[in-house]
């Protein structure tokens, strides 16, 4: 989950969620990239 919070008010603007089943032949690296790239592509949000 990644959440964006307003500096000022201290309360949440947007938040992004990726989720995945976890397998031992995964590389943990890649695999978190991709998610954050996931999440990020959402963002800014449609008016």
């Amino acid at each position: 989950m990644i959440e964006l919070v307003d500096p000022t008010s201290q309360r949440p603007v947007w938040h992004g969620l990726a989720f995945e089943t976890w397998y031992d032949s995964m590389e943990p690296e890649a695999e978190i990239r991709k998610a954050i790239q996931s999440v990020l592509a959402q963002f800014p949000p449609s008016p």
